[in-house]
């Protein structure tokens, strides 16, 4: 079974290969038994904001201008994939503005243990609600799994809560979104299709397979490479894995849905 198992995966890889023009490169895939949620549909979708006169840059990267407030997580085989992301974002972006002269990360365990656990089925507001009206710490380590909702840090202390002053839905086209990612990073729901998991580097666009899923990302810049826009996003699958952990991803066209449901975090100054 086993054999056969990578005989499937190989000749996967070698058609993915021989694709013409292909903006990415395909490898050996991304093993994971992490649960793939479905997407679920944001009540924010109809919100517009005031449109705003201001005219976001060409190009915009924060891992280059705050490359000390960021740090690659491995979700491991746990699907908590949005609590990941909202913790991520909210770790950004708390060090992003400031609000504290080192990166602090946040805990994704209280969001998993006081939440829905390796299996989310509530999408990316839930987690931004979440950290709104309850709030995350930052002493309560990764543990894999869903444990009992912890009352005290790691070491006994009692814990301190951080929330969010409010988030904000941000996807409302293409340049909403690169204006709300010069304020910060932002959390957003990206559809995993299986060619996904063959991805190495470049500018993703889905290719073939099926849909597997959704999962919780970040977007933390964008730009243009041989006439191709995209975003960058930020995984939790390691830094090993894609561009050093992160990858890039068709901008503009609402690839794989990436643009259809995102938040932009206000933290407290």
């Amino acid at each position: 079974m086993i054999i056969a198992t990578l005989s499937v995966c190989d000749r996967y890889l070698e058609m993915l290969l021989n694709i013409p023009d292909l903006t990415w490169t395909p490898g050996e895939p991304y093993k994971t038994t992490q649960f793939f949620s479905k997407r679920k549909q944001s009540p924010f979708n109809n919100y517009r904001p005031t449109q705003s006169n201001y005219t976001p840059p060409e190009t915009f990267n924060w891992l280059e201008a705050r490359r000390q407030c960021f740090k690659v997580q491995d979700n491991q085989n746990c699907g908590a994939s949005q609590a990941f992301a909202a913790a991520g974002a909210f770790s950004n972006n708390k060090c992003i503005h400031a609000v504290e002269s080192t990166f602090t990360q946040y805990s994704q365990q209280y969001l998993i243990s006081c939440g829905e656990g390796c299996e989310e089925t509530s999408g990316a507001e839930y987690q931004e609600k979440f950290l709104q009206k309850t709030g995350i710490p930052y002493c309560v380590s990764y543990k894999g799994r869903k444990e009992q909702c912890p009352t005290t840090c790691d070491n006994g202390n009692n814990m301190i809560m951080f929330k969010t002053q409010k988030y904000l839905s941000v996807c409302q086209n293409e340049e909403s979104i690169k204006t709300a990612l010069v304020m910060g990073v932002i959390h957003t729901t990206f559809d995993v299709y299986s060619d996904f998991m063959y991805y190495t580097g470049g500018i993703y666009k889905q290719t073939s397979g099926s849909l597997l899923g959704s999962i919780g990302v970040t977007l933390v810049g964008y730009g243009e490479e041989n006439g191709i826009k995209y975003w960058i996003a930020g995984n939790t699958w390691g830094a090993s894995w894609g561009e050093n952990g992160y990858f890039r991803i068709a901008r503009g066209t609402n690839e794989c849905n990436i643009e259809q449901e995102c938040f932009l975090q206000h933290v407290y100054l």
